[in-house]
């Protein structure tokens, strides 16, 4: 059971991999791609990066080619392909990047990138949906990316181990 991301590169010559996560199974070779499931969102996506990669769910056959994105929703047993997101790998290299991302879409990227749970306890003046904006950061841990947040707002950032609260936010 995958709870987080993979970043599989089989390109090169002979690199080949059957993949097995629940209802989905998968045959890989000559790729790169990027695997995300975690499991509150019931969600299994797949950014093909390079090559092509051979799908089975629900019994059906499904091949998504290199520049293209797999959602199969756990829930509604449903299957959805788009374009990939470019930046669907950049975690593997120790990037994050937020475009004018609203708060609370940025505290969840921070839970995925360094397994924590965030938790907004106030109803604050700039609520968790303000807009944040870092390009290509890479931070060395994650008490710089939180740094980077109390830089940009004033918040109160309370952790203790994997659970951070966060309250107080307002503008500076």
């Amino acid at each position: 059971k995958l709870d987080g991301q993979m970043y599989l590169d089989l390109a090169k010559e002979g690199g080949a991999l059957n993949l097995n996560f629940e209802d989905v199974q998968a045959q890989a070779k000559n790729t790169m791609l990027n695997l995300q499931s975690y499991g509150k969102e019931d969600k299994f996506i797949a950014d093909i990066e390079k090559g092509s990669v051979q799908f089975e769910i629900n019994d059906d056959q499904v091949t998504v080619g290199q520049g293209k994105r797999l959602i199969f929703d756990n829930k509604s047993k449903t299957t959805e392909i788009t374009i990939a997101n470019p930046k669907s790998s950049e975690w593997k290299d120790g990037f994050i990047s937020w475009n004018n991302t609203p708060l609370n879409e940025v505290f969840t990227s921070i839970e995925k990138f360094y397994g924590v749970e965030i938790t907004v306890i106030d109803n604050s003046p700039i609520n968790a949906h303000s807009p944040f904006t870092a390009i290509n950061y890479k931070p060395a841990n994650l008490n710089e990316c939180l740094q980077l947040l109390t830089d940009a707002y004033n918040m109160t950032i309370d952790r203790e181990g994997k659970k951070i609260e966060i309250s107080k936010i307002s503008a500076k």
